[in-house]
């Protein structure tokens, strides 16, 4: 398996664009997560619960564009009173997957893949 980028051929702004598909943001995002010395497993699940997140927003990879939508969703994310927050809970609970919202997986991995795409070049 390759886990490098691979590029498209340009945006709008004409500038090369990064898609980065799952299995290879797992291989990087997991460990960027990581505390050093500490297996808690929290690592995995902050990158599922990113991923639960992009797969609900119909994305199959992370690149410029979908790492913005993500992470413009922050806030209804924190909103358990947004159409967006129920909707999204509806969801993952039909996927039996409904803690990663409820119990804050989500909202906690968000700041981290803030920081991990930043450092990476996506926005």
């Amino acid at each position: 398996m390759d886990y490098t980028f691979q590029k498209e051929s340009c945006t709008k702004d004409n500038q090369k664009a990064m898609i980065m598909t799952f299995n290879t943001f797992e291989q990087q995002f997991v460990p960027f997560c990581e505390t050093p010395g500490i297996k808690s497993g929290k690592a995995k699940s902050y990158y599922k619960a990113i991923k639960y997140l992009a797969e609900y927003l119909n994305m199959n990879a992370i690149n410029n564009e979908n790492a913005r939508i993500i992470l413009s969703k922050e806030n209804e994310v924190h909103d358990k009173a947004s159409n967006f927050y129920l909707q999204l809970l509806n969801w993952l609970i039909l996927q039996k997957r409904g803690s990663y919202l409820a119990n804050g997986y989500i909202s906690a991995a968000l700041p981290l893949f803030r920081n991990f795409v930043t450092q990476q070049g996506l926005v």
